[in-house]
């Protein structure tokens, strides 16, 4: 199987699978079949916002089914002890990006601005550039493209990705700004996150006389929960009204979950063994 293909594969199931806090930014050595140096391999980089450990083989939830991940991890090293630099978008992404911790750079929210902190730091992307790669990226990567500082640090950026029939609001009925969810008319080809991976797919069968680095960033499973129409099963809400505050009887798209007797709700994964 040619590797562009295998790549297609694992990154089509990255997109549908879901889970992480930034901070998981997949890193792998792509074989190519440009003429490169070994001394410096094609790199893919993968980052996955708000995936948590919610994969197959880190069985950080129940419900997480990452066949195509978990292949991708059989190849390589997982590093199960790993924790991110803040719980929000811009100081994590900052922090992954440019090796510098948010007291260091004052990054602390999504609100503190990173471009005038980043603009003169040596950020992974400009560490590539610098030593003479095709840097190309696009989806999300840092908290937005204006957060690097500057626009110079790219061999070739395209951004975000629009999601086809995503302007929508309030499916669920909570009315609660992005904590929203639901199937939206659009099929699985029309999702942001689909279009970014056929773009990466697009970057990886091209012949370059340099090596490459290509970064791309997944938006999904970041709220809101829109999914595809095709994609979904009708059954009933199974959360108690008391646990998130909807009228009861309401019927959502929506998984099963597991219950604590206790509470009633949702309850977490049972705690797992660090690692020594």
């Amino acid at each position: 199987m040619a590797t562009s293909t295998r790549i297609k594969l694992c990154l089509q199931r990255t997109m549908l699978a879901g889970a992480t806090t930034l901070c998981v930014g997949s890193i792998l050595i792509a074989q190519s079949d440009a003429k490169v140096s070994q001394e410096q391999p094609n790199v893919l980089f993968i980052a996955v916002d708000d995936l948590n450990d919610w994969t197959g083989h880190l069985a950080g939830h129940p419900q997480a089914r990452t066949p195509n991940i978990d292949r991708l991890v059989a190849r390589g090293v997982t590093f199960t002890n790993a924790h991110c630099a803040a719980p929000a978008c811009n100081p994590s992404r900052a922090a992954l990006m440019s090796g510098l911790r948010p007291w260091e750079t004052g990054i602390y929210t999504n609100g503190n601005p990173a471009q005038g902190v980043l603009r003169n730091t040596l950020t992974i992307n400009r560490h590539f550039l610098a030593n003479g790669y095709k840097v190309k990226g696009g989806g999300k990567i840092y908290h937005n493209f204006a957060a690097e500082g500057r626009d110079d640090t790219w061999s070739e950026w395209v951004g975000l990705f629009p999601t086809a029939g995503g302007n929508v609001h309030n499916l669920n009925g909570l009315d609660k700004s992005h904590f929203d969810w639901g199937p939206i008319p659009a099929k699985t080809s029309d999702m942001g996150d689909h279009k970014l991976t056929d773009w990466a797919i697009e970057q990886l069968q091209q012949t370059c006389d340099k090596p490459l680095f290509l970064a791309v960033g997944y938006v999904k499973p970041h709220l809101p929960w829109y999914v595809p129409r095709e994609a979904t099963l009708p059954m009933r809400f199974q959360q108690p009204p008391e646990c998130i505050g909807i009228s009861a009887g309401r019927q959502f798209q929506q998984p099963p979950f597991r219950w604590d007797v206790k509470s009633r709700c949702h309850s977490a994964p049972a705690p797992r063994t660090a690692p020594s």
